[in-house]
């Protein structure tokens, strides 16, 4: 769609208008719901209105992006006035009708999903807020433990992980890896090389293992010239044995983030985080000794997200803004929050998507 010069502008403001679109972290969220092309094109900029700008101007140049970017909005502003004003304009522009105010907004399953990372993660986005600012804009390494994983929702709470770096280096582009522990693998430490190689294209040096670790580790030195930012997800860490993690923490980890600060000292914003994600409780007694001293930042070191229930009012808000509930009345809300949060034995994360899945997916 073609835009004229006030035509963008206008559209830039109602935009800003909206707390989704001046949030710049649920900015995140609702360029979640373009297509992938569209948001590797987005040249993002840390003026909040030049971005918004950017975004519009390149959203107009891809057929359908416009509308899967008002889709966005509508997922968290339902119902409000700046949503209202933008529908109309739209409406002006497209020739579609707009969202007439107390009918139920449409849903679809893309929504649900990408709404459901803004529920709770309150105390685990601040932990990570923490660390990002002790490795401060020049980049930095650290690692993460995620417990109780599958039932505690971690799979949202990555996607806001992935979300923020993206804000921190203005970056579309994060070279996410998810490397798990698969049925037939050894639970060791070659297993583990052998795994991360595959990634990384580092072939085993059979019985070598100093040696196939150190070329592994200068392969992830190497790539952070093409990908500023590597996120690893490792998984599996149930199977693993205390040795293994040990070895990974005081050995692997260890020596990577002195090599990463060498290779990495003429450049800015350069950043690999490691999150390990485990679908139990890793026993204090093999934790304990890797993890950072006393709540202060160190690289070489665990830091624990911690992941808990959703409450009533978690849910609560997100039925007021992301279901087709969010133009009902309150005791509506209300009774209908409590309900799941009751039926999801008090507010587990992954019971609670399910039966947000359940009610309000097509």
């Amino acid at each position: 769609m073609q835009l004229t010069n006030a035509q963008l502008i206008e559209l830039a403001n109602l935009l800003l208008a909206c707390d989704a679109i001046r949030d710049r972290g649920i900015r995140g969220d609702v360029l979640a719901f373009l297509p992938d092309n569209v948001r590797g094109a987005l040249p993002r900029r840390d003026q909040d209105r030049a971005d918004v700008i950017n975004i519009a101007r390149t959203c107009a140049n891809y057929p359908g992006a416009l509308d899967a970017l008002l889709e966005g909005v509508r997922c968290f502003d339902a119902g409000s006035a700046p949503l209202q004003a933008l529908e109309a304009f739209w409406h002006g522009l497209a020739g579609a009708a707009p969202n007439v105010p107390g009918q139920p907004l449409p849903a679809n399953p893309q929504q649900l999903e990408a709404s459901l990372c803004r529920i709770d993660f309150t105390q685990a986005i601040e932990t990570f807020e923490v660390a990002l600012r002790d490795m401060g804009t020049t980049g930095g390494a650290a690692l993460f433990l995620l417990q109780n994983s599958y039932a505690m929702g971690s799979r949202w709470l990555m996607q806001r992980i992935d979300g923020r770096l993206k804000e921190v280096t203005y970056s579309i582009s994060i070279d996410t890896k998810p490397i798990g522990f698969e049925p037939g693998m050894h639970h060791d430490e070659q297993g583990l090389l052998r795994r991360l190689g595959e990634w990384f294209a580092v072939h085993d040096h059979g019985d070598d293992r100093d040696h196939y670790m150190t070329s592994l580790i200068e392969a992830i030195c190497l790539s952070i010239h093409s990908k500023k930012v590597i996120l690893l997800e490792l998984s599996g860490w149930h199977h693993a044995e205390e040795r293994l993690f040990a070895w990974f923490v005081e050995h692997f980890w260890s020596r990577m983030v002195d090599a990463l600060a060498i290779a990495s000292q003429d450049l800015y914003g350069v950043y690999v985080v490691a999150v390990l994600v485990t679908n139990t409780q890793i026993p204090p007694e093999t934790l304990t000794p890797h993890l950072c001293p006393d709540g202060r930042f160190d690289s070489k070191r665990i830091t624990c997200l911690p992941l808990e229930p959703w409450s009533v009012d978690d849910i609560r808000i997100w039925l007021s803004r992301s279901s087709r509930l969010a133009t009902s009345p309150r005791r509506v809300i209300d009774r209908e929050a409590e309900r799941i949060y009751a039926s999801s034995i008090n507010g587990t994360p992954r019971l609670v998507a399910d039966l947000l899945r359940d009610t309000y997916a097509p």
